[in-house]
This record gives C-alpha cells, structure tokens and sequence, in this order.
C-alpha cells in the first residue's frame, strides 16, 4: 500500500473531480494528475477529450517526522495544483482564473488534513493560448516505513 499517493488521491484528486457545473460549481473542469505542461497541447487542441478548463495536481516537496526507532512516519506534502484557462476575450480571463481559483477552494477547504498555502498567477512559456495559477497546498500523511 502507498499511504502518500492514496492520501493524495483521496483528499484531493477524487475532490478536484467534484468540480462540475452538475455539482453547482462554476466550471467542467478537466482533471490531470501530474504536470499541466505535458497535457498542455492537448488541452489547446482539445486532444482525448481534455479541454480546458484545466486542473493538474502534482508534487512539490516532501518534509518527513519519523520518530527514531519507529516504524511510523508523520509527512508533510507540498502539492501544486495548476488551474489553467482560456478564452476568446481576454478581458473576461481574470474573471475564469478567478472562478477556477474559488471552485478548487470549495472543493479542498472542508478538509482538515491540509492547508491551502496560496497561488501565483501567470502565463505560460511558449506561445500556447491559456492563462494559469500554481496554489500551493500542504497536506498531512501518515505512513508506515514496511514492506
């Protein structure tokens, strides 16, 4: 069993998921698991059903509590969770990055297990046609150190 990918899967994939107009939320959006730059020209060309608006979860960092002597391992996992848009009107693209911004926000914030840190907003490198926030998110995982 891999206690870190399935705290992650659990806590926040499977809610990210939630994230539909059907659910009351702003957006469909698209879920992605690891980084939105591999899916980044998919997303542009609507490829295997990925369109935006676009949600990626992946790594950041990693800071570990074991106890010495112990088996039992207390982390601390940064994730990035990238939200992506586009638009035909780039005056209304504020107002998406906002509404994919606050749906995450609902779909995270009844968790106890991590804290919502903060995001960046930018633009891509490259030419592609979308705008784009990195939140930075932390979340508690317990673990045992054994086969």
């Amino acid at each position: 069993m891999n206690e870190s990918y399935n705290a992650v899967k659990r806590l926040v994939i499977d809610k990210l998921n939630l994230i539909t107009k059907a659910n009351g939320y702003h957006n469909d959006a698209t879920i992605l698991e690891g980084w939105l730059t591999f899916y980044a020209t998919d997303l542009v060309q609507g490829k295997d059903g990925k369109t935006f608006p676009a949600i990626s979860v992946h790594y950041g960092s990693d800071a570990v509590s074991k106890n010495g002597g112990s088996i039992d391992n207390q982390s601390t996992r940064t994730l990035k969770i990238t939200g992506a848009v586009t638009t035909d009107s780039p005056e209304q693209v504020n107002e998406k990055l906002d509404e994919l911004y606050k749906d995450i926000k609902v779909a995270l914030g009844v968790e106890r297990k991590l804290t919502i840190v903060g995001a960046d907003f930018m633009l891509p490198e490259g030419n592609l046609p979308y705008a784009m926030f990195d939140m930075t998110i932390t979340i508690s995982i317990n673990e045992k150190w054994e086969n």
